[in-house]
């Protein structure tokens, strides 16, 4: 359907559609009879009734980065259609020929399970939301059914009209937002609880569906720790729908509460009960209101508090296993505090009688201590059986090691079987590859250790930066010329030298809203890790200032835009030589950053920029980090989130790979694996693993196999934490015909280069008057927490 300016709306009412396993025809090829109709209408109703739409249109979201003009013109050739309740738009797996906006009524989003005959709830659409673009976007079909939950009407904007608007080039459909569970909100003493409360509140949340299927309580014994008792009178309202203070998550200790959505009661709560699950994580609109119907008793928990828990708990865990690593012998030449690094990489693992640890001939990948229980031993020497734990009196303690040619780097087959022969045992493996990236190989320790020379290993301090290259201009001498996008916690802006006309790019940030968000520590953390990097794909950092109010970090421009934008505009998911040159190129980017211990924590096509020439550099470090051990801080964005991330239990480098694998299966299939309605739901995917994901036609085999390669749960088993690294990658099957000497050198062509019509030209940067930008709070006082901030301090 062509655009049609002199036309008004099309309308239909639409009945109820056939079942969804039924054929049935797409409501958007059934309007010739409606058109004989309509054009018996008047002039002046068609006149109204555009302006009535595009005083609509105006107050849509998606829309307000148009210019009105457009918006004028959009109002007089989308389609107007009404379907009753229960009348399906489209059905999953229909050919994708327009998106909606929804005028008017509400509808639901629903998916096929497993099986093919049972639909899921995504989520419900309400005034103003819309649906439908990724089939425009991706050249895709649908990936679930919308049905009308009410009388629905819908604006429908068919893909003709949406690439002849110039639509694809101003709509921003991303919403993907990296989250950062770094700062605790305001803390209440905590309550004294007694043994059975605590366990009361591990309970209730070990039985709630969206945390258990990621949180482990076993493994945060502290979880409860920072828990007060609140007593809530009956029509208090402890939670309102829409609401952006969402800080605590509560637990219902007696009472009775009701959940309003839209002000209708969709559910009760009583004792046991868990609500406010995503403010644990991190602040996001509540979903819903609670208002109690009788007086309660709520047990409180602030946002941020996992994180901490997870710590708290990690600390406990490594007192203890310290107390192992103190009784193996291989470990003596280390310091204790070298030691204290290697406990929190220690895993647990529980085994049964009969479970094999190693098998004859099998490499040793990692090192296993046997803490408790008995196990079986054959080798060349005979049959024996060793039984670990404390001695009878308490005296003393035995603990055996199994594998411990994994630290010494790859390449050592196992020359003996060890079995489990008690009931149960408990073991910690210390991946190789976990070992060797802090301490190197242990042959190295123990050549340093022979010459008497105490071995050091940990080094927390990066190496020096070469600020050979940075600038030295004033602010003064730098003029902005316009925004181009919001970053994490500032703006991304383009600046001219007054004199030599040279663009930059630079980021601002407020340093009020820094304070305010206690940032300040993290915006060092992330000039202190520019500085360091030098490599060809991250965007470089030449200088850093202050004024009074803001933050500088002045960076070398790449004005081709972003690369998610760029996918969207070109039609780029789903080619092959575009997926390889661009993942390439972020191997060698991330490569370079660990050998320099950071872990990136935020890699995506919105973090890629395009240069002039077509190559591409990473930017955006405000959530990078230098990490020696493991962290614990919940970091990124949710679809691409490393499985040891969600569940708390300690990440490093290993989390980028997971991300990078997300990224390759993204620009072939134009969307990610595990991507969900809300962060709950895709982390419930991401746990449940690549088992469930089915690989779009558009990612070859060889591509199939290098992200499985890349998704492994368990981090030391990703392919390039494994021996050889990231020659693992380069050598896969997927990249067998890249020149990868051509692309370091940058004598490769680039697949696409961005059309920039000068050194100011910002257009690949879709960006309207009305775009969210990041908050900017006076600082009434200066504390004194930036002065170290400017380069050359």
């Amino acid at each position: 359907m062509g655009s049609r300016s002199s036309r008004p709306p099309d309308e239909e009412e639409v009945a109820p559609k056939p079942s969804l396993r039924q054929s049935s025809i797409h409501p958007a090829r059934s309007f010739s009879l409606v058109r004989s109709f309509s054009s018996l209408d008047i002039t002046g109703r068609f006149a109204d009734r555009a302006a009535e739409t595009e005083e609509f249109l105006l107050q849509v979201p998606l829309l307000k980065c148009l210019p009105r003009a457009k918006v004028s013109q959009l109002a007089e050739c989308v389609a107007s259609k009404k379907f009753v309740a229960n009348a399906t738009v489209f059905n999953q797996g229909d050919e994708g020929e327009s998106f909606f906006i929804i005028r008017s009524g509400t509808a639901l989003v629903l998916k096929l399970l497993e099986e093919g005959t049972e639909e899921e709830e995504m989520a419900r659409l309400k005034k103003g939301d819309f649906f439908g673009e990724r089939a425009l976007l991706t050249l895709d079909f649908r990936a679930a059914t919308v049905r009308a939950e009410t009388n629905l009407e819908v604006l429908e904007i068919t893909k003709h009209q949406f690439d002849e608007m110039g639509l694809r080039e101003e709509l921003d459909f991303r919403g993907r937002k990296a989250i950062l569970v770094e700062q605790l909100v305001a803390l209440k003493e905590p309550t004294e609880k007694t043994p059975q409360e605590i366990k009361f509140i591990m309970d209730s949340v070990a039985k709630n569906e969206n945390l258990s299927q990621f949180l482990d309580l076993k493994k945060l014994p502290h979880f409860a720790d920072p828990a007060w008792r609140e007593d809530v009178p009956a029509g208090h309202v402890v939670i309102r729908q829409d609401d952006t203070e969402a800080d605590y998550f509560y637990v219902v200790q007696s009472g009775e509460l009701n959940v309003f959505k839209d002000d209708k009661i969709t559910g009760h709560l009583s004792k046991g009960a868990c609500f406010g699950e995503l403010s644990l994580l991190f602040s996001a609109p509540r979903t819903a209101t609670v208002r109690s119907s009788k007086p309660c008793q709520l047990w409180v928990l602030p946002r941020g508090w996992i994180k901490s828990a997870a710590q708290a708990s990690a600390q406990t865990a490594s007192k203890k296993q310290m107390v192992y690593l103190n009784h193996v012998k291989l470990f003596d030449v280390l310091l204790q505090a070298e030691k204290a690094v290697i406990a929190p990489l220690l895993n647990e693992v529980d085994f049964v009688s009969k479970d094999k640890i190693l098998g004859f001939g099998e490499e040793e990948a990692s090192m296993y201590i046997l803490v408790k229980g008995s196990a079986r031993i054959e080798d060349d020497d005979g049959v024996r059986e060793v039984t670990a734990g404390l001695s009878e009196n308490m005296s003393s303690m035995a603990v055996h090691c199994f594998g411990e040619r994994a630290l010494f780097g790859p390449g050592h087959s196992s020359e003996r079987s060890v079995k489990i022969s008690s009931p149960h045992a408990t073991c910690y493996r210390l991946d190789g590859v976990d070992f060797q990236a802090i301490f190197g190989k242990y042959d190295d320790i123990l050549r340093q250790s022979e010459r008497g020379i105490d071995f050091v290993g940990i080094d927390m301090d990066l190496e020096k930066a070469d600020v050979s290259s940075l600038l030295s201009m004033r602010k003064k001498e730098l003029r902005r010329v316009s925004f181009l996008r919001p970053g994490q916690f500032g703006n991304l802006e383009l600046w001219c030298h007054t004199i030599t006309g040279d663009p930059y790019m630079v980021k601002a940030l407020s340093k009020g809203y820094v304070v305010e968000q206690g940032l300040q520590e993290k915006v060092m953390q992330e000039k202190d890790i520019m500085m360091k990097l030098d490599h060809s794909f991250i965007v470089k950092l030449l200088q850093t200032f202050q004024g009074k109010q803001m933050l500088y970090f002045l960076m070398e421009p790449a004005l081709g835009g972003d690369l998610y934008t760029c996918y969207l505009k070109q039609s780029l998911h789903g080619s092959n030589s575009h997926a390889l040159f661009y993942s390439a190129s972020m191997l060698l980017a991330l490569d370079h950053m660990h050998q320099k211990k950071v872990a990136y924590r935020d890699l995506k096509p919105e973090n890629v920029l395009l240069g002039a020439t077509g190559y591409v550099k990473l930017m955006e470090f405000s959530l990078a980090k230098v990490v020696v051990g493991r962290t614990y801080t919940i970091v990124g964005t949710p679809e691409y989130l490393a499985p040891e991330i969600i569940g708390v239990t300690g990440h490093n480098q290993a989390a980028d790979w997971w991300s990078f694998g997300i990224f390759i299966f993204e620009l072939l299939a134009g969307k990610t694996p595990f991507e969900g309605i809300n962060p709950m739901q895709t982390f419930g995917k991401t746990l449940a693993g690549l088992d469930k994901v089915a690989f779009p036609s558009k990612v070859t085999p060889a591509a199939q196999r290098l992200i499985q390669d890349l998704l492994k749960r368990s981090p030391a088993f990703r392919l390039p934490m494994k021996p050889g690294g990231v020659a693992n990658v380069k050598e896969a099957d997927w990249f067998q015909e890249f020149d990868w000497r051509a692309l370091m050198t940058q004598t490769m062509v680039p697949p696409f280069i961005p059309d920039i019509r000068g050194k100011t030209d910002t257009s690949n940067f879709p960006t309207g008057t009305d775009a969210v930008k990041a908050p900017v709070v006076e600082l009434k006082e200066d504390d004194g927490n930036f002065d170290n901030f400017a380069s050359g301090a």
